[in-house]
């Protein structure tokens, strides 16, 4: 009988399979797949809806449209299975068939796959050796390629244009073959022997190495082309598959119009094309007509095959780019990752969450309707066993009418049976978890609290999907390795992942805390049951330090017993009844404390290292319920007589203002540019906005209260706002800063910093313009969210795709190799310490202690806490551990060389994928990050910059090898090294710490010193970027030439102007150089191109006054001349026009100042007014010295015996010159430049001509002076 009933069953022939292979198909394999060939583009008859003949949906080709029925209606029904319809040509069979069969389609000319020959490395470009420029102008018609050179002096596989191919015509007549097209490509692919050209390359493999590695490629895929039996003429097609139709469908949609797939466009277009060239070629059409026609299939073919690889995509009707096959398999959207990894899944659901405050840690509420729909299946066979119902029918109409005994039931499948919970993104393990499920109405899920900081989920809105396991092998998976409760520290860190937050955490935290002169200090209890009868009744606040008596369990080291110990503590009534839930073997002493986040978070570490997993699941349970309780119970709520305004802040505020109008003067005369303007701006209000922050928490932090002696005492305040962001639980002291302090600088979206601060803060609320720049830094927030985030979770994407592979295969792979681990130390101080470097790794040779050297640690063992302990006590400071970079398994990692798997405590098990862990791990935290502008609502926060360095041990002073400095006029040592760094050293000779100097930095220390902890070591102007003399002597410019090396720019605020060195790019293309033309320009004046007198016919002022007994400046001076400056400009400076700046000011062109010949007197700087006329007023002088003792300047000693001095202006007082705070100088402020800013949009670059004179470490000359700025007057 069965086999009578298989005679009816459409025959499927079994595919068993192990391995799938992906390559070329030969145009005999392509004719194989096919049921016909298609020769029309149409696709069906618009009036009676059947698919076109030969066309792309023909029935004859592709099968019926109807099951069992031929396109005529000739043949209907199973009877006539099989049978091919004489009239239409239609096989009576199953519609499906049209999504398996495939067509074909023979091109009239050969066309290329755009795969080989675009996708890089070239593997048609490899294969013939010929670049992918090339083989592109043959295979699009722009030239020949010699495939036959027969007996001529060409080459095979030269390529030649139109011109050369007919002139050599002309020559050679028919002695050579050259052709066009993918004809060409395909005969010279055809006539390449594989074997012979293996056996050529890898003879072939000597010489440069360029060579080496360019035949090592083609090698590679010859022999890949060989050994997988393809042949490299395949790469160039004759014939083209035709996708089964109904993977491509067409659609009608109402309204007599049709949706159709972009691939039956892309076919059409190819089957026009190729029909158009099959007439021509049959016409004998003109031969350029012919190549156009083939070049237009050939792209027609390419974008049917990828459409955008090469050129410009094809579009259709609304001008979007056409969906090609490539596109179809690759990407998100394609069939790997959407359809074949990312499939729907049965058995699951998805609703909103809410909070479930008292479920227990690896329990979830789901509700009744869902879990009813989830676990249909399991009620129905217990329907069924119980004899309920009898048929499946029978049970759905008995579950759907919802009698109390298939609720009974419900309640008996769900019983330990868990759920998975998941949460997108899913960014690491911990975002799917399995919960036990309870039965709850409504229709929202609820979800523990303490597992929300795993899920990332919080209760806004969020949703999160349920899948149900249905094996028992399933069930059990969830159940030890993903319920919550087993998974409670994250494997990034190994820190806990059920922490409290926010109104747990401020519950403990008030509870916690000890008030000074509370109700009931004082008191002694004999136990706690005593403290909570005294709170019931009123008798003390919770806040009271009181003495009870608490009973701790010691774990006793021998018998491994508990054994309880009783003892009188100092406390408060809060913490004592705290101590009840405290897990047996763990002290007291850890709860003896204001709780805070993180004590919160180091309580339950501890508890998990000393209790276990199950004991310290129980106390965070029940930290949470008492959280919870407390927090009810101390009622705190925040009011706008909390937010408390500094009193100090107006002042703060208006000196900011008193230095920034400062900034903007010194601007408008010309001493600062735009880019350093702005720079000192936003650095004045970010140190002030800090500052207003510090007062504001002084302020906040702190109350006064009287004791129980009636005596006035500090105490920590108990305001509200402030116990919310001391505790953790919510706000930071940025945020509170803007509530109470003041907003501050503002970002921009683009990130700049908008240097109009908001003075204001929310309690004193924002003026219109206030609110305006603050809508900048709110909208930059939501923008940096939405961008981020994609961005991190391709970030996990790339790293886990490089990782994934990383598994631990075996136990111990017996290495000795490792690599020694100390603290990280930087400037003295501890960056991360040496027990967070080796926490969990495995030791890789015994530890020594490091004065008795007995052995602290023996070899191979796993460095936990209580090891860590005896390391630290021995004061070892260098421990060899085992790392996987040093790891000896051939495939993956051993377990010894990774250590602790952090995420559950002990040594990593095999089999565990560590490469995925650890990429989760980078990739998870990158999309908590973006989260943080938008919280602080986009407040700019700028790292205040450092301008000194202080010791911060005692010591020996020392200096590395690249330190180098010179000694300026006051006798201070400027260092003149990039890298140079000070070292102090202990009496041992032990180094204690290092700071790096940066350039131009002041030492206040010598060499082989002894400094105390605090000393300042070095100053610096973290804003300024000096360039500094080396040696004493004479400068001068070279080839400042205006309009040649130089170009005039005029500041449109200050009206001063600028010469800035013009760009050589023009010249470079002229094959010259600026200097080369300023130099020929000397050469036809008659002058020395290598000098030129500063004082010439075009800078008329300089140096023109300068003492005759001094051949050049004095030694400590300004390498730069004083161009003048506007008279008018003088009534700002209260000093003589002819005091400017470097390349600066109307001198710059050559204006004189009528009627000033003393402008340029040379004056000492001391005793100024001596020697100069009677109207020259005290700070007028133009160039001064800085030699402040006597005519000549002692040379100062360089190290190693050179003579030198530094050339860095330190602050001098000149009279009656108005001096800057940080710019005082002598004669003339001296200019800064912001960190290697250049100035902000909008406003021109004001750098000095001759910054760009040479670079800071060019070799010394001897004509700089040392001690000065080079680029700043004196």
């Amino acid at each position: 009988m069965k086999g009578l009933l298989d005679l009816f069953k459409q025959f499927t022939p079994d595919e068993h399979f192990d391995a799938i292979k992906i390559g070329l198909a030969s145009p005999e394999k392509i004719r194989s797949w096919s049921f016909g060939e298609v020769k029309k583009p149409e696709t069906i008859n618009y009036r009676t809806f059947k698919p076109e003949r030969d066309g792309l949906f023909c029935a004859k080709i592709f099968g019926p449209i109807k099951d069992y029925e031929c396109l005529c209606g000739k043949y209907k029904r199973l009877k006539h299975r099989g049978v091919i319809c004489e009239k239409c040509g239609v096989e009576v069979t199953q519609t499906k068939v049209r999504r398996d069969r495939m067509g074909h389609i023979d091109l009239a000319a050969p066309c290329a796959h755009i795969w080989f020959l675009k996708s890089l490395p070239s593997r048609l470009g490899l294969v013939l050796d010929m670049t992918l420029r090339d083989i592109e102008r043959v295979l699009y018609f722009e030239a020949y390629v010699v495939v036959d050179p027969g007996m001529t002096e060409l080459k095979k596989f030269s390529i030649m244009t139109e011109d050369d191919y007919d002139a050599k015509k002309q020559q050679h007549g028919d002695e050579f073959v050259a052709l066009m097209g993918a004809e060409g490509i395909q005969k010279l692919l055809a006539e390449i022997d594989l074997d012979v050209e293996i056996e050529r390359l890898r003879g072939d493999m000597t010489g440069s190495e360029l060579k080496v590695k360019k035949n090592s490629r083609r090698l590679k895929v010859m022999e890949a082309f060989k050994k997988s039996g393809i042949k490299p003429q395949w790469m160039v097609m004759n014939v083209l598959p035709v996708l089964p139709p109904d993977l491509r469908p067409l659609v009608p949609l109402d309204g007599g119009r049709f949706a159709t797939s972009d691939l039956n466009d892309l076919y059409r277009r190819v089957i026009n094309r190729n029909n158009r060239l099959a007439r021509l070629l049959e016409l004998k059409a003109p031969e350029i007509i012919v190549r156009n026609e083939k070049r237009m299939l050939q792209e027609a073919v390419d974008s049917l095959l990828d459409n955008g690889r090469r050129g410009k995509a094809m579009t259709g009707a609304n001008k979007r780019a056409l969906k090609s096959l490539a596109d179809m398999i690759k990407g998100k959207s394609g069939r790997f990752r959407q359809n074949l990894l990312g499939k729907r899944v049965d058995y699951s659901g998805r609703s909103v969450i809410v909070v479930g405050p008292t479920l227990k840690l690896h329990q979830c509420g789901l509700p009744k309707l869902m879990a009813l729909e989830l676990f249909k299946p399991f009620i129905f066979s217990r329907l069924e066993a119980m004899g309920i119902a009898t048929t499946i029918k029978a049970a759905k109409k008995e579950v759907e009418s919802g009698t109390p005994v298939v609720w009974d039931i419900l309640e008996e499948v769900i019983k330990e049976h868990p759920v998975m919970l998941n949460r997108a993104p899913t960014l690491h393990r911990l975002g799917i978890q399995a919960f036990e499920p309870v039965l709850i109405e409504g229709k929202a899920i609820q979800l523990h609290p303490l597992v929300c900081a795993a899920f990332n989920a919080d209760f806004d809105g969020d949703q999160m999907a349920v899948h149900v396991p249905l094996s028992i092998e399933a069930q059990m998976e969830a159940r030890t390795l993903m319920l919550a409760s087993n998974n409670v520290l994250f494997p990034a860190n190994g820190e806990p992942s059920i922490v409290p937050s926010q109104d747990v955490v401020l519950g403990l935290y008030y509870a916690t805390r000890d008030r000074i002169n509370a109700k009931g200090e004082g008191l002694i209890f004999s136990d706690v049951v005593e403290v909570q009868r005294a709170l019931d009744n009123g008798q003390v606040e919770i806040t009271a330090k009181i003495a009870v008596r608490l009973t701790e369990w010691t774990k006793d080291k021998e018998s491994g017993e508990f054994v309880p110990e009783s003892k009188l503590v100092d406390t408060t009534v809060g913490r004592a009844l705290l101590s009840e839930i405290l897990p047996k073997g763990l002290p007291f002493a850890n709860i003896n404390k204001a709780l805070k986040k993180k004590e919160i978070s180091r309580l339950i570490n501890t508890s998990f290292r000393k209790c276990g997993l199950k004991e310290t699941v129980v106390l965070a349970d029940k930290l949470l319920q008492s959280g919870f309780r407390l927090a009810t119970r101390a009622g705190i709520s925040i009011s706008i007589d909390d937010m408390l305004v500094p009193k100090q802040k107006h002042d703060l505020i208006e000196r900011a203002e008193k230095e920034v109008k400062e900034i903007e003067q010194q601007y408008v005369s010309g001493l600062v540019t735009a880019g350093e303007r702005y720079n000192k701006v936003v650095d004045i209000w970010g140190k002030t906005g800090d500052e207003v922050g510090k007062v504001m928490m002084a302020q906040l932090s702190k109350q006064k209260v009287e004791d129980r002696h009636g005596k006035l005492v500090d105490q920590e305040s108990f305001n509200s706002i402030y116990m919310m962001a001391d505790s953790g639980a919510r706000g930071s002291a940025a945020q509170i800063r803007q509530l109470a302090g003041m907003r501050g600088l503002m970002a921009k979206p683009d990130g700049s910093i908008i240097e109009t601060p908001i003075t204001a803060n929310f309690r004193e609320g924002l003026n219109v313009l206030q609110y305006f720049i603050s809508t900048h830094g709110a909208r930059k927030g939501l923008a940096d969210t939405a961008l981020k985030t994609a961005n991190s979770g391709y970030l996990t994407r790339r790293l886990v795709d490089v990782t994934q592979d990383l598994v631990v295969t075996e136990d111990d792979c017996g290495t000795d190799a490792g690599i020694a681990m100390r603290a990280l130390v930087e400037g003295g101080e501890v960056i991360e310490s040496l027990r967070d470097r080796i926490l969990g790794r495995v030791t890789a040779i015994e530890v020594l202690h490091p004065e008795t050297q007995q052995v602290v640690v023996p070899a191979g063992l796993m460095l936990d806490e209580d090891t860590l302990d005896i390391v630290e006590a021995a004061a070892v400071d260098e421990v060899k551990v085992r790392t996987p970079l040093t790891c000896h398994t051939r495939f993956g990692l051993c377990a010894k060389c990774y250590g602790r798997d952090l995420g559950r405590g002990g040594l990593v098990n095999a089999g565990e994928a560590v490469g995925v862990i650890a990429a989760q791990s980078i990739g998870e935290p990158g999309t908590q990050l973006t989260m943080r502008t938008f919280h602080i609502g986009g407040a700019a926060s700028r790292a205040a910059v450092a301008s000194s360095v202080e010791a911060k041990s005692d010591g020996h002073i020392g200096f590395n090898a690249t330190m180098r400095y010179v000694t300026n006029g006051k006798g201070e040592l400027v260092v003149i090294s990039r890298s140079g760094e000070i070292i102090i050293s202990d009496q041992h000779g032990r180094e204690r710490e290092r700071h790096k100097v940066p350039y131009g930095a002041t030492l206040n220390i010598k060499a082989d010193q002894q400094v105390k902890a605090g000393t300042v070591l070095a100053n610096w102007d973290p804003l300024t970027r000096p360039i500094i003399t080396e040696f004493a002597g004479k400068a001068k410019f070279e080839n400042v030439e205006e309009g040649v090396t130089v170009a005039k720019q005029v500041d449109e605020v200050t009206g001063l102007s600028t010469l800035v060195v013009i760009d050589e790019a023009p010249w470079r293309s002229q094959g010259g150089s600026p200097a080369g033309e300023a130099a020929r320009r000397s050469r036809e004046r008659g002058e020395d191109p290598r000098y030129r007198p500063l004082g010439d016919d075009r800078f008329p002022d300089r140096l023109a006054g300068a003492d005759p007994r001094r051949s050049g400046p004095r030694p400590g001076r300004s390498a730069g001349p004083h161009p003048g400056r506007r008279p008018e400009d003088a009534r700002h400076h209260r000093r003589s026009a002819a005091g400017g700046r470097a390349v600066r000011g109307p001198h710059a062109q050559g204006q004189g100042h009528p009627g000033r010949d003393d402008r340029d007197r040379v004056v000492r700087q001391g005793d100024q007014g001596q020697g100069a006329p009677a109207d020259h007023r005290p700070g007028r002088q133009g160039l001064r010295r800085a030699g402040a003792e006597g005519e000549e300047h002692p040379g100062a000693r360089r190290p190693g015996g050179q003579q030198g001095r530094v050339h860095r202006r330190r602050p001098g007082r000149s009279a009656g010159h108005p001096a800057t705070a940080g710019d005082r100088g002598a004669g003339a402020l001296h200019r800064r430049r912001g960190a290697g800013r250049l100035p902000p949009a909008g406003c021109e670059d004001q750098r000095q001509a001759h910054r760009g004179d040479r670079s800071p470490d060019a070799a010394p000359r001897a004509d700089r002076q040392p001690g000065r700025h080079a680029l700043h007057p004196g």
